[in-house]
């Protein structure tokens, strides 16, 4: 009996294996979570898309508003330099006052920056008394010694040496009234020597030093002013902006004992 063989153009049929319930269940699984999990990835795309271009003019809107302030700010500070600037232009004198030396001072800055206060000056005839041979007694001069420092004197002859111009100042005061005193007197013993010089020299003198001093401080005048010019007189009523005194005094007599300035008795 022949064996029936299959003809070689005929292949055999594929044979499927039996699949488990718990198989087909698992893959069912498996491509549902794949199908979830693509939707899921597909709606984060597009929520975050949406979230880009929603934020984004937010973002750009607020750069937008920085660069404004920021600009604001540039033209401010511009503008205030400007005016800083235009103020110091036109302010020199104010300037150079709070940069220079103390008003009355030497020009090097040679000596210390002294206290001042407020001062209210007063008619005070010991210095100049009413009678005018008084002008010679022991006490008037005294009194004007008194406002010397203590160890003024004079150099040796031919000698160069460096005086103040404070107590240039009051000895030319001194002179104006000796000058005036002896002259009502007629007592030409009583003149300083070449005294119409010297008279129009501290004339001139003083005049260039209140100028320099340039004391603005205000004086009121009334109706009831006194006639003769005496403590009742406005001019007195002003407070002045001075130095202290002692203070600049005291540094004037150390600066003679260390023999870097001579001062000249008032009377000289």
């Amino acid at each position: 009996m022949s064996s029936i063989k299959p003809k070689p153009h005929e292949s055999s049929p594929h044979i499927h294996s039996p699949r488990s319930s718990e198989d087909l269940l698992s893959n069912s699984a498996t491509e549902v979570d794949e199908a979830l999990l693509g939707l899921s990835e597909k709606a984060w795309l597009h929520n975050h898309d949406e979230s880009h271009h929603h934020h984004l003019p937010k973002r750009r809107s607020w750069t937008a508003t920085a660069k404004k302030y920021f600009d604001s700010a540039i033209l401010l500070a511009i503008f205030g330099l400007l005016v800083v600037f235009l103020f110091l232009k036109h302010e020199p004198s104010r300037r150079n006052v709070q940069a220079g030396p103390q008003v009355g001072g030497d020009y090097q800055n040679m000596e210390p920056t002294f206290r001042t206060h407020t001062v209210k000056w007063n008619s005070d005839p010991s210095f100049v008394p009413h009678n005018v041979s008084d002008f010679f007694s022991d006490a008037t001069l005294g009194q004007w010694k008194s406002i010397m420092p203590s160890n003024a004197g004079r150099a040796p002859p031919g000698e160069t040496f460096s005086t103040t111009s404070m107590t240039h100042q009051l000895h030319c005061i001194y002179m104006l009234a000796r000058t005036y005193s002896a002259t009502l007197l007629s007592s030409p013993s009583l003149l300083p020597p070449d005294p119409d010089r010297h008279f129009f020299h501290c004339i001139d003198y003083l005049r260039q030093a209140v100028m320099c001093a340039a004391d603005l401080a205000i004086e009121v005048h009334g109706e009831n002013d006194d006639d003769d010019l005496g403590a009742g007189d406005g001019g007195w009523s002003g407070r002045h902006v001075c130095k202290v005194y002692g203070e600049v005094r005291g540094w004037l007599e150390g600066q003679i004992e260390e023999g870097r300035r001579i001062v000249l008795p008032v009377d000289d």
